[in-house]
């Protein structure tokens, strides 16, 4: 047949993804009765050989928030986490007061860092650290 061009393929039509930016997460650590910015150094950078993730919901939209919160914070503080596992906690649906709770928490004081301060960059009155 002359006279047909061959027509582009799918994957010709469609956008090609762009390569993946990477985003500084800020995080922080409590030093002298503080939450303060922390950066890992080179020599402090190691991989834990198995760790444990855990995520809760805490439910903004349900009463009694405070209390979902505090209930939250003493069953991860008693379960296994403190067990000598490394854990990664992940809260969502949270709101702001959520945060201060978090911070004023010991178990997390003494070995955890946190993500956020404050709920200022949350694109709704809820979010997640």
């Amino acid at each position: 047949m002359q006279g047909h061009s061959k027509l582009p393929g799918i994957s010709q039509l469609l956008p090609q993804p762009k390569a993946p930016e990477r985003v500084e997460q800020f995080y922080y650590a409590f030093k002298d009765g503080s939450w303060v910015p922390a950066q890992a150094e080179p020599s402090e950078a190691t991989s834990p050989v198995s760790f444990s993730v855990m995520s809760w919901n805490i439910d903004f939209q349900r009463p009694l928030e405070n209390e979902r919160m505090r209930a939250a914070l003493d069953h991860l503080g008693s379960s296994s986490l403190r067990g000598g596992r490394s854990a990664i906690i992940l809260f969502n649906e949270m709101v702001a007061s959520d945060l201060q709770l978090i911070q004023e928490t010991p178990w997390i004081q003494q070995g955890y860092y946190i993500t956020d301060l404050t709920g200022e960059g949350w694109i709704h009155r809820y979010g997640k650290t």
